[in-house]
């Protein structure tokens, strides 16, 4: 037996021994815990268009998480293989190509959403442009046809998600290439292939990816997605709480949906399609750069925390090693600035065109200047999905794969232990800084996303406030007395941090760590500053 068949054939035992099943238990329990951190949908879209997707999902039974999945690749697609969005002058450039897994449970609407919202706009763009954006076949010679055939565009998509990721996993046991085909991709960039009868390839691609998957077979195909290529890096993970709506919700809902000026995304994606025919330039605006620089200095922070300190870390923050390239525990990958990229330009060309159909059906140009505020918006949408995407994969890395049936760990999510550190922090702040100590790898702008959120909840006020090392950010703490149980948003940070009221006081009133010039900025910026003088 040559190696090249011993190697496949150790790849297909170590594919087999990964089917073993999950206990139902653990995957119901993981699967809530992602959908349960939820998309904050007002802070993401504007009002308009949030309250869209809400009637939507209503009248169709299609979950607005998928639906999001949905537009978004599809918006990333249609927008070409030659349109581009840039940072400063050019320093910082990419394509919109989005891959995403959209988890949802059995019966959940992920067929319901693939044929009331992207097969229509597939059918349409075939018709009208004679353009066939889906893709059929996976393989290296099929991807190189499709978007010979179609001028770089393309979406891989269907309703059974976990046909594509079997198909994937399959062809790298067997060392074909399709994998490093798709990673190529993402970037935009095109592959070619040296025949009999000549050179066939492409040279550029706006391909897309929108696999709809069951949580079971999505960690079964997780536990073979292993390698250093940075695949797994390279998509989002968006998972939707099961929607089957009573029939009175949806008769309420469908005169509502039939009142708006748009009954379905055909139109919107069409005008997409058409309006980036030659490709378009999308650029940050100035204060949107500011922003943005400050997202890269903190991974470069990050990237300097990690290689240049020899210090060990702590022992609850370890995770157990898995041959995949992302960070199980912290979400942290050297992909993350590009997907907030890529997302604010998406929802910029989507809201925009969005905007137009609902309201007059008149489609203007959509701006070439992304604002600071379509950047938060990405920067608060790449949160929340980063961190359901880190749940399954932290899963993965520490099930007991001895067991007969694998068994996954309870894991914590990134808004837990945020909130978990920020109220076991001594005193009535906390910095980021401090917190970054705490939550190993974790850049800046995850933390202070999830600190704004606190913030929101009533749990404490974010301040930036400049010392005599330059701007820090201060989280202050709400006073032990002043959490009501009663107060739903309390009570629940309260639950998922594990602690009760007089630990959380009693932590609160610990001084011995502040400095003196800490007591006078805790003096003068602490929003509760004279109910908790007699602490000095």
């Amino acid at each position: 037996m040559t190696l090249r068949y011993r190697c496949f054939a150790l790849r297909l035992l170590k594919m087999a021994a990964a089917f073993k099943k999950f206990r139902s238990e653990d995957i119901l329990s993981l699967y809530k815990s992602a959908y349960n951190t939820k998309i904050p949908w007002k802070e993401v879209f504007e009002e308009e268009t949030e309250n869209y997707f809400s009637i939507f999902e209503k009248a169709t039974n299609c979950s607005r998480s998928l639906v999001l999945s949905s537009v978004l690749s599809l918006t990333s697609t249609l927008c070409g293989p030659n349109t581009k969005v840039t940072v400063g002058d050019n320093s910082y450039s990419t394509v919109l190509n989005q891959y995403i897994v959209a988890v949802c449970a059995p019966g959940g609407g992920k067929t319901n959403t693939y044929y009331k919202v992207i097969d229509p706009v597939v059918e349409k763009i075939k018709e009208k442009h004679g353009i066939a954006i889906q893709l059929e076949a996976y393989t290296t010679a099929g991807l190189q046809k499709h978007q010979l055939n179609n001028q770089g565009y393309g979406i891989i998509t269907c309703d059974e998600g976990h046909r594509f990721l079997s198909s994937v996993n399959v062809k790298q046991s067997k060392g074909e290439g399709e994998r490093s085909l798709l990673c190529k991709m993402w970037g935009g960039k095109g592959d070619s292939s040296i025949l009999v009868t000549g050179t066939r390839g492409f040279s550029k691609t706006s391909m897309s990816c929108c696999l709809f998957i069951q949580p079971q077979p999505l960690l079964s195909e997780l536990c073979q997605l292993g390698g250093d290529d940075g695949l797994m890096d390279r998509f989002l993970f968006c998972v939707a709480k099961p929607v089957f709506n009573t029939t009175a919700i949806t008769k309420a809902n469908v005169p509502l949906l039939r009142d708006t000026k748009l009954q379905s995304f055909e139109n919107v994606m069409n005008n997409i399609y058409e309006e980036h025919l030659a490709g378009k330039h999308y650029k940050l605006s100035a204060d949107a750069e500011s922003v943005f620089d400050g997202l890269i200095d903190s991974y470069s922070d990050y990237m300097n925390a990690k290689y240049g300190s020899d210090h060990e870390e702590d022992k609850e923050n370890e995770t157990p090693n898995l041959n995949i390239s992302l960070d199980e525990s912290e979400m942290m990958t050297s992909k993350d600035t590009i997907h907030i990229l890529r997302l604010a330009a998406v929802l910029h060309v989507f809201q925009h065109s969005f905007s137009c159909g609902l309201n007059d059906g008149c489609y203007t140009p959509t701006p070439l200047e992304i604002t600071k505020s379509r950047l938060k918006q990405a920067m608060v949408l790449y949160n929340s999905l980063s961190q359901q995407k880190s749940l399954f994969v932290q899963a993965i890395a520490s099930c007991d794969r001895d067991t007969p049936a694998l068994h996954l760990k309870p894991v914590a999510t990134f808004r837990d232990r945020v909130a978990k550190a920020m109220c076991k922090s001594c005193g009535p702040f906390v910095t980021i800084r401090q917190l970054q100590k705490r939550l190993k790898r974790s850049l800046a702008e995850n933390i202070k996303i999830e600190l704004e959120m606190l913030q929101q909840n009533g749990f404490g006020t974010l301040k930036t406030i400049k010392t005599r090392h330059g701007k820090r950010n201060f989280f202050f703490k709400i006073p032990g007395n002043c959490i009501d149980m009663e107060i739903g948003a309390h009570s629940t940070i309260i639950k998922s941090v594990g602690i009760n009221i007089d630990t959380y006081e009693s932590t609160f009133n610990d001084l011995s760590t502040l400095t003196d010039e800490e007591k006078n900025f805790t003096i003068q910026h602490h929003p509760h500053a004279e109910g908790i003088e007699g602490l000095w």
